[in-house]
């Protein structure tokens, strides 16, 4: 697995940290192998099929000394490992129940567990889909609990249920201890039941010794404690108005909290400061907490802010938990263009990411990236950096944004975004994608304006090719940019080079600009809708799409309401990718550009095979810039042929067919060699 590069301006995201009791349990050792392979021991049945278990566990006294009695238990951390560094995620209906219980049984007895019983005499203290928590790494994974819990210095009773509605994106492995590593740990002190259809069974007639590793988070439980859970900050984004933060406030005592009692205090520094205190408006009852808004916070200027709140309640004796820490990022304001984003150096426009479902999938990648499903390495599109969406490493569904600092668009202009992207033709059926969003009110929502696919089966190595977007729905407003990586567990996506265009007003209405292939010459198309003291327009090509010449002029119509048409054949494109644009040229010689367009030129206009896998007859489509003749063979995967054949190909539309009825089943490889190029494409044989 490719090792990750983290984006070095990104914001991170920082929970707030505070001091508590903290008791580890067991080695996560298990017995021979079965720590690190799947297995139904739990505390979650977390398998690659529907599946659901109830398991219930009983943790010695003996294994619980680190931890106070009369401490209140604030999370529960379950040990997950990995599987030959393979992590799979969750996916559809997911839900979890974690009940806890205070007990002196050592164990559960030599018959059947009744669950209903069993958890009639319990605490419900989680009940949530625990999807986003578990994710797709190993480690600790934290359940924070919802039901206020009270530890009395006894064994500890922990029992979890767990469903899932669908298989989950490769096994999810959880590490254990038994009697093995953990002598403690006796016969029956764990039942269980799992099954991978239906609901769950009340009858828990399962037993061994094997437990979970275990992390308690605990606090003392005093007669008054207010603690602070959580600073809500402001989205990434460019602020000139006095914003709103949150502090979320906990009662942690016995005794409620009276209205106006506990004094939040939120300090900010950085690139904004600020000194603000408000009180909570209601009563806090033992265990529960209260979202104090503190308002009119100054976060105008763009850096880096840290956050820190505390919390003031007479007779309060228990500091470690009085305070939190976190950090937020106020951006900038783009107002330069074009303003370029080429990951060279400090992330100028394109300095931020973060997580839409799942994982955040974004890096930078220094050099060549390759795998083993790429043909060849993709290489930088220009410099030694670009963006990389690892959808090839990330589960099924990540969905991850890459976003811009804000960017103030000029009215009545030419607003366009540009930039390259890579395509290959691997995985052809997991259609990873690029889309690009917009945020036009700090990035509390965005939408999606344009998507591109990753496969391009032109593509048979990755290479780049330019995008462009038209942002003039936005001009004259204050938005952000993103590029939200969906990932399908295909291949990777690379992004480079981007520039956001807002020009000036321009004497000319372009509404569209087209390029595209016809034989052997390049057709540029473009209509205006009105054009105001317009002198000519420049056709220019580039091979790189950053370094353009100009290749002809036509004339403009000078002064024109009424709609115009106007061609140009560029009649010596080079093989590969050709980029077009136009500059407007005014009579006063002022010019504006238009967005770039781009034309693959391959000796082939289009080419693709049909039915994949084929039964009898396999299908070859090629389109042809002029006569050629075309050598065909197919090979099976040892290399040996198993065809060949040759033909001779027309301007325009060819359709080839060959029987591939006596085929054995599998793979082969279809290779057409022409007097200029070749082409090499895999098919599979029912």
């Amino acid at each position: 697995m490719k090792k990750f590069y983290l984006l070095s301006l990104l914001l991170l995201s920082l929970n707030a940290i505070f001091a508590q009791n903290i008791i580890r349990i067991g080695t996560n050792s298990g017995s021979g192998s079965l720590a690190t392979t799947p297995n139904t021991y739990g505390p979650f049945t977390t398998n690659t099929t529907v599946s659901w278990n109830r398991h219930a566990y009983i943790y010695p006294v003996s294994l619980l000394s680190g931890m106070p009695s009369n401490s209140r238990i604030d999370s529960i951390f379950f040990a997950r490992v990995s599987l030959s560094g393979i992590y799979g995620a969750l996916s559809g209906s997911v839900n979890c129940k974690i009940y806890l219980k205070n007990t002196t049984a050592t164990d559960f007895g030599t018959g059947p567990l009744d669950w209903a019983t069993e958890v009639s005499t319990t605490t419900l203290v989680y009940n949530n889909d625990p999807t986003s928590i578990i994710g797709n790494t190993a480690g600790f994974k934290k359940f924070i609990l919802t039901t206020s819990f009270t530890y009395t210095g006894a064994s500890l009773e922990v029992l979890v249920e767990y469903t899932q509605s669908a298989p989950a994106t490769g096994e999810v492995v959880w590490g254990y201890d038994n009697d093995v590593s953990l002598p403690v740990y006796i016969n029956n002190s764990i039942k269980y039941v799992s099954g991978t259809s239906g609901v769950p069974t009340t009858t828990l007639s399962n037993s061994n010794t094997r437990h979970p590793g275990l992390v308690i988070a605990s606090s003392p439980l005093n007669p008054v404690d207010a603690s602070v859970i959580d600073i809500i900050t402001p989205n990434t984004s460019c602020y000139s108005s006095p914003q709103n933060t949150s502090v979320v406030v906990k009662n942690s005592g016995k005794a409620a909290i009276a209205a106006g009692a506990a004094a939040v205090t939120l300090k900010i520094a950085g690139a904004n400061s600020s000194t603000t205190t408000q009180f909570n408006t209601g009563i806090i009852a033992p265990g529960s907490f209260e979202i104090i808004g503190i308002a009119g916070i100054n976060l105008n200027n763009p850096g880096t802010n840290f956050d820190t709140a505390f919390v003031t309640l007479a007779g309060d004796a228990v500091a470690a938990n009085d305070t939190a820490v976190t950090q937020s990022t106020t951006a900038s304001l783009v107002t330069s263009f074009p303003a370029v984003e080429d990951v060279e150096g400090s992330l100028p426009v394109f300095s931020y990411a973060s997580t839409v479902a799942i994982t955040q999938a974004w890096t930078i990648e220094n050099g060549n990236y390759s795998n083993v499903d790429l043909p060849s390495p993709l290489m930088p599109h220009g410099g030694s950096y670009f963006f990389l969406f690892d959808s090839y490493d990330a589960d099924p569904g990540t969905i991850s944004r890459l976003f811009s600092n804000c960017v103030k668009l000029t009215s009545g202009a030419t607003n366009s975004l540009e930039f390259f992207m890579s395509h290959d033709d691997s995985y052809s059926t997991n259609l990873d994608s690029l889309y690009v969003t917009i945020s036009a009110d700090k990035g509390v929502t965005w939408t999606r304006i344009a998507g591109f696919q990753r496969y391009d089966p032109a593509f048979t190595s990755p290479e780049w090719s330019m995008e462009s977007v038209d942002l003039s729905a936005y001009q004259g407003l204050t938005i952000q940019v993103g590029f939200e990586g969906v990932g399908d567990y295909g291949n990777v996506i690379g992004l480079d080079d981007i520039t956001i265009i807002s020009n000036g007003v321009t004497p000319v209405t372009l509404l569209s600009f087209n390029a595209k292939q016809n034989g052997s010459v390049n057709a540029i198309s473009w209509t205006t809708a009105q054009e105001l003291n317009s002198r000519y327009f420049a056709i220019e090509h580039s091979i790189d799409g950053v370094h353009f010449d100009q290749i002809g002029r036509v004339a403009a119509a000078g002064n024109s309401s009424s709609q115009h048409t106007y061609l140009f054949n560029d009649s010596h494109p080079v093989k590969g990718i050709n980029y077009y644009r136009l500059r407007i040229v005014d009579i006063d010689n002022s010019a504006k550009y238009s967005l770039v367009k781009s034309v693959k030129n391959t000796g082939l206009a289009n080419f693709s095979i049909y039915p994949s896998p084929a039964k009898n007859n396999l299908n070859i489509s090629i389109e042809a810039e002029s006569i050629d003749r075309a050598e065909i063979s197919i090979s099976d995967i040892n290399g040996r042929i198993v065809h060949s054949g040759q033909t001779v190909l027309q301007p325009g539309s060819n359709t080839l067919p060959v029987d591939v009825s006596k085929f054995a089943a599998g793979t082969y490889f279809l290779k057409i060699q022409m007097n200029s190029s070749s082409i090499v494409r895999k098919f599979n044989k029912e």
